[in-house]
Formats: C-alpha cells, sequence, structure tokens
C-alpha cells in the first residue's frame, strides 16, 4: 500500500448544538401549537436565539396572541429542533470551538463559557452606506472608486454583477442584471479619475483643467448616474479580508451619527451570558432601525471557550483510511470538469502557448465571453453506475439494509477498468466535515463509534475561515502553518486569497475572515497593498488538458484560494472563472454517492467502510398517489409504505442540507409528511444514528468535526504546468489576418464521409492549378466535427489581388459543388495564427508552410488508401503515418514513445490492437528500407519526400530550442497531422496507442533499439 495520500492538521473546528439532545425530550408533545409556544415563552436563551435568527418572528410572538399560530408554533418547533440536533453554526443556536488529536479524549459542554462575537449584518451596512451616500448635500465630499469589475467592451462600459440588498422575495437573487453606458470621452476621464478612489468634488477639480468649458451641474449628474448604476461605487464599502471588517466605519464615524452608540452597545450585548441578552438585543436592534430599517441587523456567532479540548486519534486513524478509500473511487469514476467546453473552445481559439488577458477571455467582443455553468452537463459514469446498480440489487434481493464496502472492492473495479490511481492529481488540500457518533468519551478512545461524513470541500482550512478570530491566536497560527505546508507542495505557483462582496451582499456575512496568506486579490480592498493583485494582473492559459492561471511574463503559476464555503456560483464572473480554473487542476473528492440511483430508488441502504458510514439509508416517497386522495387514506397509505420499505420510526425528513426530525407515532409529524406530499413534494428520508456522546451541563451532545488535510509532499507535482510565452500585444497585432488581406480563410461544411473523397477528387486539383501558376504561395486544411462538419481551408498568396482572383473562381466552383451535393455551406473568417504554439512570431510562416507540405504528404497518403493502391486496413496506414511522421523530424524511438505518451490518457482505444500488430510491425521494419517495394512504405517514402524541404527550413529557423520546447512544437504538429489524417477525438488517440504499442514491441524485441535511418533530421 502507498504512502498515506494526506495528513492532518494537529488541530480541528469542533461544532456542537447549543441544546443536549433530549432536552425537552427528543420530540415535544401531542400539542404541537402548546408546547413550543410554551417553551417559547418560558426559556430566555430560545427567546434570545430567536431575536437573532429572526426578528420578525421574535416581533410577532411579542404580541402573545400572533396570527397564522399554527404557522408560528411549526417554526418555533423547527428552531428548537435545531437548537438540538444541527450542529451547523447559526446564531446561537450552535457554537464553534478549536480542539486537538490527542491519546485520549477529553470534551466537555459547559455553556457558562460560551462566548458571542457580534458584528453588524453586511446588508445593513450596505443599506447604511448607500443611505449615507444618497444625501445631496454629503455626496459631493464623499470618496467614490470605480467599481473593479466593471469592463471595457467595444465603445461601452459593461457590469455583469449588479449588488442588491432587502430582497423581498424570501431571500432568493434577483435575476442576473447586465448595465452598460456608452463609453465617451468624459466618462471615460470620470472612471479613469476615479480609480484609486477619490471625492467626487476632486474628481469635478481634475476634470475642470482637463476640460475647462463643462458645466458642473451636468458633470454633476453624469456622475451622480454613474454611482446609481454601480460603475462607481463606494470607497467606504468594507473589504471582507478582515477579523475587523468595519474598522473603515469606526474611522469614519462622524459620517454616521448613532454608529458609534451602536458599536458601543455591540459591545455591552457580546458581554452577557447566553440566555441574559433579550432586552439589550431588542435595544440594539431598534436603534439600528432608526438609522436604517432592514429585515436582519446582526450577524452573530457563538464560540465555546474553556480548557483545551482532545479528541482521540483513533478518529484520526478513521479518517485518514476513509479519505484514502474515497479517493480511490473518485479515481474509478469518469469525472467530468465544469470548464470542459470552456476549455475546447479555448484551445481551438488560442491554443496551448498563448496566454489572454483574464477580462479580455470573459468578453463576449473581444475574447470567449462569460462562462454560462447551466450549460454545462456531467456524462454518467455508466460502468460505475452499471457496478453501483449490481451491488444495489443485491442488497435489495437479501433484503440488506447496509452494504459494507471494502478498499478490495474498488480495486478490483480499478483492475477490470484498467484505471490507474496516481496521488499526485490529488487536491492540495481540503476540509472533511464529519458527524462522530459514541456514547462516550471513554468509548471512543475504546474505538468504539460511529464517523458519518457529511462534506468534503476543495480546499483546506476553509469551514473555519469566519470562524478564526473566535477560535482564538493559536488556531490562527496553526491554520497559517497548514497554509505554509500546502504552499511548499507548489513552489512554483503563488497562491492568492480571493474576496469580493457577493451579489447578495448579505452573503457577505459568511465570507468574512482574515488574510493569512502573502498574496490577496481583494475587490473591496485598499489599491497598492503589499502582496495585492488586481484583475488586470491575471492571464489565462491553457495545456491541452486543463487550464491555469498565470502572469503576464508567463512566470509563475496562480493558485487561488477563497477560505470561506459561500457557494461558488454567487461568486462575480472573474472570481468565479478563477475558482473554476484551480479547481480544474485539482478536482473535488465527492461523497459517495449511488448516482442516478440517488434521486430514483425508493430504498437505499446503508454504505459503510470500516467505522465510517459514506451514505446513510434513504427513502424516497413518490407524492403522485397522495394528490387527490383524502387525508385519512393518505395517512393509511404512508403508514402501509413505511412498513413495506421499513422506514424507521424516527428518522430525518431532507430538503437540501436542512434535516428535520420527525417520529412516525407522532399524528402531527405524519400531518406534516402529508401536507408536502399534497403539494406534489417528492420526499427524502434519511436514516437517525444514535450516539450523542459530549457530555453538558443538562444532558448530551451530538458534535460535528471539520478536520482539514493537506497532501503529502511525495505527491507534490514537480512541473508547473505553464507553456505559454509572455503575453506580448505585439504579436496580437500580427495574430489575425483578416479577409481582405493575403490571407483567405475559408469554411467548407460538407458530411463527414465524404470529406476524404472530396479532398483528394474535387478540392486538392482545383487548388493546387492556382499554386501551379503562382497565384497562391501555400495552403492548407483542418478537420473540424463542430458545430457541424466542415473542412477550415487557409491559402496565403502575395497579394490580395492574388486572393480575389481565386476567390471569383471559387464562385463557379462552390455552385458546381454544391449542384453536385459534396458540401453544404461555405463561409469567410478571420485567420488567427496560433503563433506561440509553433515557437513564435519568427517561426509561424514556417511552421505554416509545413502545415501546407504536410497537407499535400497526407492527401497523398488517403488517396493511395481509397484508390486501393495499398491494401492495409485504415488503422494499420494511420498508426504507421504517425510513426514515419515522427522520425521524419529525427525522432529516435524512446522519443517517439514519450510524445505519443504524453497526448495518451486512457488505455481503452487499445483495445483490438493483436489483430492488426503483426501487419502493423512488418510494415514498420521496412521503413528502414528507402527501396522497397511494398506499396504501403512507398507511399511513406513519397510522403516524407514532400515534408522534407519544410522540415528542413523549420530547423534550421528554430536553431538550438530547449528540449521540452521542442517536444511540445512536435506534439502540437503531430495532432494537426492526425487530424489531416482524419484521426480526430477518440480515433486520434487510438492511433497513437496503436504506433506506441507497435514500438515497444518492436524494441522489447530486438537488441539495436530499432535506430531508424530513413528520413531522419538531426537537429543540431
Amino acid at each position: 500500500m502507498c504512502k498515506k495520500i494526506y495528513g492532518a492538521a494537529s488541530s480541528f473546528l469542533l461544532r456542537i448544538p447549543t441544546w443536549p439532545i433530549d432536552k425537552f425530550g427528543y420530540f415535544l408533545s401531542d400539542h404541537p401549537m402548546k408546547s413550543p409556544l410554551e417553551i417559547y415563552f418560558r426559556n430566555e436563551q430560545l427567546r434570545e436565539a430567536i431575536a437573532i435568527a429572526s426578528p420578525s418572528l421574535h416581533n410577532s410572538l411579542k404580541k402573545k396572541d400572533p396570527k397564522n399560530l399554527n404557522q408560528v408554533a411549526k417554526s418555533l418547533s423547527h428552531y428548537i429542533s435545531r437548537m438540538k440536533i444541527r450542529p451547523t453554526p447559526f446564531g446561537l443556536f450552535s457554537s464553534v470551538s478549536s480542539a486537538n488529536w490527542e491519546g485520549s479524549t477529553s470534551i466537555f459542554f459547559d455553556e457558562r463559557f460560551l462566548r458571542k462575537r457580534t458584528r453588524l449584518d453586511m446588508e445593513w451596512v450596505y443599506l447604511l452606506i448607500q443611505k449615507l451616500y444618497q444625501n445631496e448635500n454629503s455626496f459631493f465630499t464623499l470618496p467614490v472608486r470605480t467599481n473593479p469589475l466593471l469592463q471595457l467592451s467595444g465603445e461601452r462600459y459593461q457590469l455583469d454583477y449588479i449588488r442588491y440588498a432587502n430582497n423581498d422575495d424570501k431571500g432568493a437573487p434577483y435575476p442576473s442584471l447586465t448595465k452598460s453606458i456608452r463609453a465617451s470621452p468624459l466618462i471615460k476621464l470620470i472612471l479613469e479619475y476615479a480609480k484609486e478612489g477619490i471625492s467626487v468634488d476632486h474628481i469635478w477639480l481634475k476634470l475642470q483643467m482637463s476640460v475647462p468649458i463643462l458645466d458642473q451641474n451636468k458633470t454633476f449628474s453624469v456622475i451622480r448616474q454613474l454611482f446609481s448604476q454601480q460603475f462607481l461605487i463606494p470607497k467606504l464599502l468594507p473589504s471582507l479580508l478582515s477579523s475587523t471588517p468595519f474598522d473603515i466605519l469606526h474611522a469614519n464615524l462622524p459620517l454616521f451619527p448613532g454608529l458609534k452608540e451602536i458599536f458601543e452597545e455591540i459591545k455591552h450585548y457580546n458581554e452577557l451570558p447566553f440566555g441574559k441578552g433579550e432586552v439589550a438585543l431588542e435595544k440594539l436592534q431598534e436603534n439600528m432601525a432608526a438609522l436604517v430599517p432592514n429585515k436582519n441587523y446582526l450577524q452573530v456567532d457563538t464560540a465555546l471557550e474553556g480548557k483545551k479540548f482532545g479528541l482521540s486519534k483513533n478518529i484520526l486513524a478513521e479518517l485518514e483510511k476513509t479519505l484514502h478509500l474515497l479517493w480511490k473511487i473518485f479515481c474509478v469514476r469518469n469525472n467530468s470538469s465544469t470548464l470542459a467546453a470552456y476549455h475546447s473552445k479555448f484551445i481551438e481559439k488560442y491554443g496551448e502557448h498563448r496566454t489572454v488577458p483574464l477580462l479580455e477571455l470573459l468578453d463576449e467582443e473581444k475574447g470567449l465571453g462569460p462562462l454560462y455553468e447551466n450549460s454545462i452537463a456531467s456524462s454518467p459514469d455508466l460502468e460505475w453506475e452499471k457496478w453501483l446498480s449490481q451491488r444495489w440489487q443485491d442488497c435489495l434481493f437479501h433484503k440488506k439494509k447496509e452494504w459494507v464496502l471494502t478498499e478490495e472492492n474498488i480495486d478490483n473495479f480499478l483492475l477490470s477498468q484498467k484505471k490507474r490511481i496516481d496521488p499526485v492529481n490529488a487536491p492540495l488540500s481540503l476540509d472533511i466535515l464529519c458527524k462522530v457518533f459514541a456514547d462516550s468519551n471513554q468509548n471512543i478512545d475504546l474505538g468504539e463509534f460511529l464517523l458519518v461524513i457529511s462534506e468534503i470541500t476543495n480546499e483546506g482550512g476553509s469551514l473555519c475561515g469566519r470562524f478564526l478570530d473566535l477560535l482564538g491566536n493559536d488556531a490562527q497560527a496553526e491554520i497559517a502553518h497548514f497554509f505554509k505546508l500546502e504552499e511548499q507542495l507548489e513552489t512554483q505557483s503563488l497562491f492568492v486569497e480571493l474576496s469580493c462582496l457577493p451579489e447578495a451582499v448579505r452573503s457577505g456575512n459568511v465570507t468574512i475572515h482574515p488574510c493569512l496568506r502573502s498574496h490577496r486579490l481583494d475587490i473591496e480592498g485598499e489599491t497598492g497593498q503589499e502582496g495585492g493583485l488586481s484583475l488586470e494582473d491575471i492571464y489565462v492559459g491553457a495545456t491541452l488538458s486543463k487550464f491555469y492561471l498565470t502572469d503576464k511574463e508567463s512566470q509563475i503559476n496562480i493558485i487561488t484560494r477563497a477560505n470561506h464555503v459561500l457557494n461558488i456560483s454567487l461568486e462575480s464572473l472573474p472570481i468565479r472563472f478563477m475558482r473554476y480554473i484551480t479547481r480544474s487542476q485539482y478536482p473535488s473528492i465527492p461523497l459517495f454517492s449511488w448516482g442516478s440511483l440517488q434521486e430514483t430508488a425508493i430504498f437505499l441502504p446503508r454504505v459503510s467502510f470500516g467505522k465510517t458510514i459514506l451514505s446513510l439509508a434513504k427513502w424516497n416517497i413518490d407524492p403522485k398517489p397522495y394528490l387527490k386522495e383524502s387525508s385519512e387514506k393518505n395517512i393509511s397509505s404512508f403508514n402501509a409504505w413505511a412498513e413495506q420499505w421499513d422506514l424507521p420510526q424516527s428518522f430525518f425528513m431532507a430538503h437540501g442540507d436542512q434535516h428535520l426530525l420527525l417520529d412516525r407515532s407522532y399524528p402531527h409529524h405524519v400531518d406534516e409528511i402529508i401536507s408536502k406530499l399534497k403539494k406534489g413534494e417528492t420526499l427524502k428520508f434519511i436514516e437517525k444514528i444514535e450516539g450523542a456522546w459530549i457530555k453538558g451541563n443538562e444532558g448530551n451532545h451530538i458534535c460535528e468535526i471539520s478536520v482539514p488535510f493537506v497532501k503529502n509532499a511525495k505527491y507534490a507535482r514537480k512541473e508547473s504546468p505553464i507553456k505559454a510565452s509572455p503575453y506580448s500585444p505585439n504579436i496580437n497585432e500580427e495574430r489575425c489576418k483578416f479577409p481582405g488581406s493575403n490571407w483567405l480563410y475559408l469554411k467548407i461544411y460538407i458530411r463527414l464521409k465524404k470529406i476524404d473523397e472530396f479532398l483528394t477528387g474535387h478540392l486538392y486539383n482545383f487548388i493546387e492549378g492556382f499554386r501551379q501558376t503562382g497565384k497562391l504561395n501555400e495552403w492548407f486544411i483542418v478537420r473540424y466535427l463542430e458545430p457541424d462538419s466542415h473542412l477550415r481551408l487557409r491559402i496565403h498568396s502575395e497579394s490580395f489581388e492574388m486572393i480575389s482572383q481565386i476567390l471569383f473562381a471559387f464562385d463557379e466552383q462552390f455552385k458546381l459543388w454544391t449542384h453536385l451535393g459534396w458540401i453544404k455551406d461555405v463561409s469567410i473568417a478571420k485567420y488567427e495564427r496560433e503563433t506561440e504554439r509553433y515557437g513564435g512570431s519568427s517561426l509561424i510562416e514556417a511552421a505554416e508552410t509545413m502545415f501546407h507540405r504536410d497537407t499535400l504528404a497526407t492527401l497523398l497518403t488517403i488517396h493511395a488508401f481509397i484508390t486501393k493502391q495499398i491494401q492495409c486496413e485504415e488503422i494499420v496506414l494511420q498508426a504507421l503515418s504517425i510513426i514515419n511522421f515522427l522520425h521524419n523530424y529525427g525522432l529516435k524511438v524512446d522519443e517517439a514513445v514519450y510524445i505519443l505518451n504524453k497526448s495518451i490518457i486512457s488505455e481503452v482505444e487499445l483495445k483490438g490492437f493483436r489483430q492488426y500488430k503483426i501487419a502493423l510491425i512488418k510494415l514498420i521494419k521496412e521503413l528502414r528500407d528507402s527501396h522497397s517495394i511494398i506499396p504501403e512504405i512507398q507511399v511513406m517514402n513519397a510522403a516524407s519526400q514532400i515534408r522534407m524541404e519544410g522540415i528542413h527550413h523549420f530547423c534550421k529557423l528554430a536553431g538550438p530550442l530547449e528540449r521540452d520546447r521542442w517536444n511540445s512544437i512536435i506534439e502540437s504538429l503531430l495532432h494537426m497531422h492526425c487530424n489531416r489524417l482524419g484521426c480526430l477525438g477518440q480515433g486520434e488517440i487510438r492511433a497513437k496507442l496503436y504506433a506506441r504499442q507497435a514500438l515497444l514491441s518492436i524494441v522489447n524485441n530486438e537488441s539495436d533499439n530499432l535506430h531508424f535511418s530513413i528520413n531522419q533530421v538531426v537537429r543540431k
């Protein structure tokens, strides 16, 4: 067994509900309306917690006889349940603490050591600042800055990220809005002057110096409009990369009358014991409402302090084994990337040796435009799902409630699918969130416990980011050390902390945290900070498999980090795209999933591994039978269904990440289920695990732990992914050849099956006629399958006049080819050279000459095959042509194998090789004979002769290139050769696999290592 892939941080986050699991009994009494209300009015802790979580509910209950009594009681019941069974941090309902791995377990919950940390709600702060800037008397003296997310697209400024507050639709985000404004000279000046932050009146003074004839009132009106549309934003917006984000408000208290008193009241409230703060809280919220009314005013988190807590290393050992298994499961599945389609478009347009400024790439006019996640479709792994389905059916047949998964099960599946595990590709770090179930501290020490994995996040330490100030200096130091270990895994990379106030500004509450890294990209932060980057500093490049982020000089690989767990889809487009790129380099390890069965199966058994539950038992119930029946019949039907599928008496009803504990013996619980089924809701039930083991003042508490893991340095990636040259605007000017230049670029749409015959029997003769008469210098083709099958034809001539004559001649020819059914459509486009991919601006013309000669050589090969001049199978000819092509460039066998291996991800396409092995090896050996009479070898020799002059010329110009750079160019040239041969997609992989395997077979059987001499070019 390989060494451990991951090592855990020495400390971790402990999350505990505030109330013990059995406070007021597991369930409330059979009087659903009376009991929650009684508890509320008698329990000051619950009242304080509700006042923070839902001020509107708290105000309603102050009336003693609220409207919608049934709904109020139900809401209260859910809140009470949450305070006992859900460890997720939420106001006063649960607490966080730091714990260490020890030889024995020592954790005790003492509510006397609960400490509150209260902050202003980000939405309230946003509205307060907006109110200040809306004051006509003060607006002109207040600092503003140009929105860093603003993009200049053509002649308009465009903003795709509009922040909002006080949404009345139950917190649902507004539809994405886009605003734009014409980039007039005046607006350009205003936005330029405001880049660093400046008061409105100072903008006016600068404008007067530049354009003295401006009208002050009209200019102020334009500035006000820019502000109202968020092209200009308040300089007073707080940065979220801080433990004390509202320092900027403290520094400007004279601007906010009454705010100083609010800060003092918050300090007083924090000092009050849990349950004694309701009155102070009411007063505080009233004072805040007097300044700016809102639904929410405060963000409260709770820490459990006291002595240091310790948890047995038995838990850690179990987690390490489980993580290793989950990594293996990740490897057996086909995991699609969010960026797959976007990456293909990037490679098609830019290639792998060019970088593009981030903002330019995301611009629809200049680049590829935004990434639309809703268009991303992940394809299921059919073999994995088939295997899971078989295990599921076996459990149903034998009436098993649990499937015990073993490492041997996964290893056997890996072996059957011929899949390799490479820990180098594992995430650099991650957090595992899991619930721990046991009977006591002592039982944990004895190894008598169960773990339930709840979540795995890609960035280690992110689950505790927002609580670092609560956890204390030691915890911050530990996380900072953890980040250093992570950064040492990629010394060639720069780790950058990202921060941006979300569109729904209230979501910013959960993204506030201190920056513990040396570099940051903070949209709201001060410009010019040490280690600070801006969006303009970020460039995007790609290898054939993945994106990467870099700087203008292509010197460093940038890895992004957020250190919070806000859903990535809620981030601004540039931030979201950067985070997706980092995730594509190191994909996340997912939780165990039953795949399509997750939503369709009525029952899914528990899945366990050792002492870890990877997936709790689940039940799905279809609402259709319950839509039109009476309540009595529905209750009877549900009870019968529950007995049939062995639903436990108590269980959780799940909706998203929220779990409501129910019991079938309580009529009002069944009523709640039936009411949802009557509304057509598909319900999911999840088994409940017993084991609240943390002793407290009033009973036992359940708990959840969040453990950061960092990858073993043994499996660190040694090479930087960057292949691109430094960004050069000058190269960009020479890159594009538009219609009207001495290049003609045509897209000829044609059925896939007709392409070879059309190329060799029609297009070749027509185009070559122009070359023979001197009207064109060179031409070459590229095949494409999407959006429809077509050829891309590029023609180079001495002048546009010659191109015009060629285009005129094409008119009649296209009419004829269309009439005969050869082509479907034709279009003219600009030709965008892949300059960097083929060695830079000094080599691109020589590379185009090679494209031309390879086109002629390849069409000669295809013509010989179509006309039956050669008798071998097509796959044999393709593999032979690949080997011949590589040796034309002077590659020895080991070098050729290295090049072929670089683009081979899977061995699946090797299937069938044995059938053609002997014939292919025989032909490869014959390549030694330049006078061979074998038709296939004669064709290969003729193709080589066509290429050689172009290869000699390119090699002479290239001079001494670094080996990696030269190999990369050869790899790209080979890819285009395969394209011209007709080997696309999996066909290319198959032909390369056959070529590689044949070479390896020869090497293994011949002592001279098969040193080719024919047609080799030795580069000096």
